[in-house]
């Protein structure tokens, strides 16, 4: 499969193992592997990752027009989302048996995070490594009610281990007291959040916006596919979108009362709380982060168990410390989740990779 029907892939939920290009050039092989790793989670599904390809090699770069400078004037939750497509992306590389290697740019205030080449082919690869590559399509978030079923503790402490593996930590607990002080944090952190006019106005405008980019991609993919590019026949409104403009427009338009004791409700009900921290608080850290936060969703992906994210507290300086103290850790709070066993949902859109990937022009001979 040549560079340019990589290009045209319109969904890249739609990704195949078997369709990896074993005996193409490198960058047809990278390209392959970008639609794993724009697979990976993002704040509000910004998807704030630009990739730059050319020479064998991919450039990962964060996209600062997609940064939400309200909630995350530091990138700090875009680089943990960039850090996620990182791991996407060198996992499924090893999961077909090409080792990747990994040049870290670290230029000051530079969007460029890393540069990703792919190395000698593998013999064998780990049965770990493509477990974790075929949940990357798979995994999801999970916006409502948890069932009422704990989630075992083996399972929860191989996700700790999953976290360690990438050099942070992460802390559960299934203990109600516990998860009710941590829905206390969560409520008055969406409270806080919806009485801010700057956090309300950024959260209409991308709900906007992401509404009318996802129109056009259905516009250009049917296009493609002969079929008109009209509103009736261009858009078809999937569960997810309806899961996702509902919890929007939620935000939106409820009280900031209502909205909190909503989100106290779903952590207090929920199986298990989980904080991920990291010793620092730097972008390295933010993008550890981000590589142990994909690892332990997709093992637990793998494992039936599904996610939720807790932004809120962990957005908003005062209350990071106290996630901490309730649960017992030291260091930086990066991720708050809950955890839990849901009936499956449908996965959020994603940008076709044609509006992420840029190809370098080969220098003239």
């Amino acid at each position: 499969m040549s560079v340019q029907d990589h290009r045209l892939r319109s969904d890249p939920r739609q990704v195949t193992a078997t369709d990896w290009p074993a005996e193409g050039p490198a960058d047809d092989k990278l390209l392959f592997l970008l639609n794993y790793a724009v697979l990976a989670p993002s704040i509000l599904n910004a998807e704030p990752w630009q990739f730059t390809l050319g020479g064998g090699s991919v450039t990962l770069s964060e996209d600062r027009t997609r940064r939400l400078r309200a909630v995350d004037p530091e990138g700090r939750e875009a680089m943990i989302s960039c850090g996620a497509a990182l791991f996407n992306l060198c996992t499924a590389a090893r999961s077909f048996g090409a080792e990747p290697e990994i040049e870290m740019r670290g230029e000051e205030d530079a969007p460029a995070i890393a540069t990703l080449s792919l190395g000698e082919v593998a013999a064998q690869p780990s049965e770990e490594d493509r477990r974790l590559r075929d949940a990357i399509p798979e995994r999801r978030t999970v916006r409502g009610r948890f069932e009422d079923k704990p989630v075992p503790r083996e399972a929860l402490d191989r996700l700790q281990g999953a976290a360690a593996a990438e050099g942070t930590c992460l802390v559960w607990s299934d203990d109600a007291e516990r998860r009710r002080e941590v829905a206390l944090v969560v409520a008055e952190a969406e409270r806080s959040h919806l009485n801010d006019p700057r956090y309300r106005e950024e959260l209409r405008d991308w709900r906007r916006e992401r509404r009318r980019e996802h129109h056009d991609n259905l516009r250009e993919v049917y296009a493609r596919m002969g079929r008109p590019a009209g509103r009736t026949s261009a858009h078809h409104t999937r569960p997810d979108e309806v899961t996702m403009d509902a919890a929007s427009l939620m935000r939106d338009f409820a009280s900031a009362d209502s909205a909190a004791a909503r989100q106290q409700a779903l952590v207090e009900g929920s199986p298990v709380v989980a904080l991920l921290t990291t010793a620092g608080d730097s972008p390295g850290d933010w993008l550890a982060a981000g590589q142990a936060l994909q690892r332990v969703l997709l093992i637990a992906t793998a494992e039936g168990i599904f996610a939720s994210y807790l932004n809120p507290p962990i957005e908003q300086p005062q209350l990071r410390p106290r996630l901490a103290e309730i649960l017992g850790v030291r260091g930086k709070p990066q991720v708050l989740l809950r955890l839990g066993y849901h009936a499956p949902v449908s996965g959020t859109p994603r940008r076709p990779l044609h509006e992420v990937v840029s190809f370098e022009t080969p220098a003239p001979e």
